[in-house]
């Protein structure tokens, strides 16, 4: 076992976990980011999988708007949005990749109140954020309100390493981001969907 994959077990323990509550969300969120990033090539070869067992499900969060602008962002996990009955077919996608779920079902944020963390031994994280057809509803009449207009709740294409994957447009994630307390990240992220939601 190499050296960064016994750090990341170690760091994974409840000790650590709880640690990890005492900082700052930003200080968390770059230490997810430098010991286990998910690269872009790890979201791809998730995406495509997923894709190919036609797990219905729409990218979300960093990644999500990373496929939107075509950037290339360092991110510690991948969030996707599915409805619940789909998940054990997103689960047993992502069991073929070696992840498995860290916990059944937990706490997620207003517009996606529960989600399930899968990890895999290499340190990749991936976050199935469950959404009924009423919180959908929920994040775009949010969105409606923020942006004074309709907004179309139509998942939209996007781009991660030349594979096109549906996405959460640009005004939904930003409705998504309205009301929680944002790391330094997520405030740029904010900035670059405020701009794209406002075209």
């Amino acid at each position: 076992m190499n050296v960064a994959l016994r750090l990341r077990k170690v760091l994974r323990t409840t000790p650590f976990a709880v640690a990890q509550r005492l900082v700052s969300e930003d200080t968390a969120d770059l230490i997810r980011r430098k010991l286990f990033p998910m690269s872009q090539r790890e979201a791809r070869r998730v995406l495509a999988a997923l894709g190919a067992a036609r797990a219905p499900m729409v990218l979300a969060g960093g990644w999500g708007v990373d496929a939107l602008v075509a950037g290339r962002r360092r991110h510690s996990d991948l969030d996707v949005i599915a409805e619940p009955d789909d998940l054990p077919l997103l689960a047993a996608a992502l069991g073929e990749l070696g992840y498995e779920a860290a916990a059944e079902r937990c706490e997620g944020g207003w517009w996606a109140p529960e989600k399930v963390v899968f990890r895999s031994p290499g340190g990749g994280r991936i976050e199935v954020l469950l959404l009924t057809d009423a919180q959908w509803e929920r994040l775009v009449r949010r969105a409606d309100a923020m942006l004074g207009r309709t907004v179309d709740p139509a998942p939209v294409l996007g781009d991660i390493g030349g594979l096109a994957v549906p996405c959460l447009s640009a005004p939904l994630q930003l409705a998504a981001y309205d009301g929680y307390e944002m790391n330094h990240d997520q405030r740029a992220t904010r900035r670059v969907l405020e701009h794209l939601a406002r075209q």
